[in-house]
């Protein structure tokens, strides 16, 4: 009875991902599509430059159903050179029956901050995939759900090289995950702290520092009184946090200090239990890069 179970399982997953392998070879990549003339389209903003920005019109030309794969990591190419072109980070996948027509929004971020913010009817074309790296971090955007601020500092690091502490520090919504994995396929040291940037009524991103952020776990033994200092390198006090009451065991310290006109430099930051026993200890810098 074991063994014919066993067998039985093993004829149901075998059936299963035969199934499931031909379900995902029918999806069909929709620039393929394109160049072959089985699909029309129209790409157009909706407004915006995140989100669910895009809406793309799709249009089987086929008497046979289509099943069209809008992959995360596709660039879409703007037809003003002056408005930003939109990187793909949520992979679609539409199925079309003969002759029909739909318009699906599709979910992207700009990738370039220096250009303008699309304007709604703003036209696109498919454009191509993008360098591997950004089409690896795209898919990994895809399998997760982070906050559209997150994604597009994210997507600027790639595209605009912007300092990977532009990320915000978030410690939920997987996104020190995110932060992770960017800084390994970069390369590079992660920061435990990210920056804020003043808005610019002139520019997308003002590429200037606002404000020092980060969501640092801490623990304590017995209820105490916490807050936060920041030291230059001389040893002078330049933020000291509101003090709060804190519970026994595991907590978060949410660091958000306006560091707006600071020059570069070393900093240390700690964090008091009491007024005096330091319970964390931590060094950051400002320089150029930021």
């Amino acid at each position: 009875m074991k063994k014919a179970y066993v067998a039985l399982l093993f004829c149901l997953s075998q059936i299963c991902s035969s199934h499931c392998f031909s379900l995902s070879r029918e999806f069909i990549s929709v620039q393929k599509l394109l160049d072959t003339g089985q699909l029309g389209s129209r790409i157009k903003s909706l407004g915006g430059h995140s989100g669910r920005c895009i809406e793309w019109e799709l249009q089987n030309n086929n008497s046979d159903s289509l099943y069209v794969w809008i992959e995360a990591g596709r660039k879409l190419d703007s037809d003003n050179p002056g408005e930003q072109d939109i990187l793909v980070v949520r992979h679609e996948r539409v199925a079309l029956g003969p002759r029909e027509s739909t318009k699906v929004a599709v979910e992207g971020v700009c990738c370039q901050a220096t250009n303008s913010s699309p304007e709604t009817e703003s036209s696109y074309s498919p454009g191509k995939m993008a360098p591997d790296v950004w089409v690896l971090i795209a898919n990994y955007i895809s399998a997760s759900d982070f906050p559209s601020e997150v994604v597009q500092h994210t997507i600027w690091v790639l595209s605009d090289e912007h300092d990977i502490r532009s990320i915000p520090a978030i410690q939920g919504f997987s996104t020190q995950a995110l932060r992770e994995k960017v800084a390994e396929v970069l390369d590079i040291d992660l920061p435990w702290y990210s920056f804020d940037y003043s808005d610019d009524s002139l520019e997308l991103f003002s590429g200037e520092r606002s404000h020092i952020f980060a969501e640092i776990p801490y623990e304590i033994p017995f209820h105490a009184i916490i807050g936060g200092v920041i030291y230059d390198a001389t040893g002078k006090i330049v933020y000291q946090s509101p003090m709060y009451n804190a519970r026994t065991g595991k907590n978060v310290f949410v660091l958000n200090a306006s560091i707006a006109g600071w020059p570069n430099g070393r900093y240390t930051f700690e964090i008091l239990e009491d007024l005096h026993t330091v319970n964390q200890y931590r060094a950051f810098s400002l320089d150029d890069n930021g």
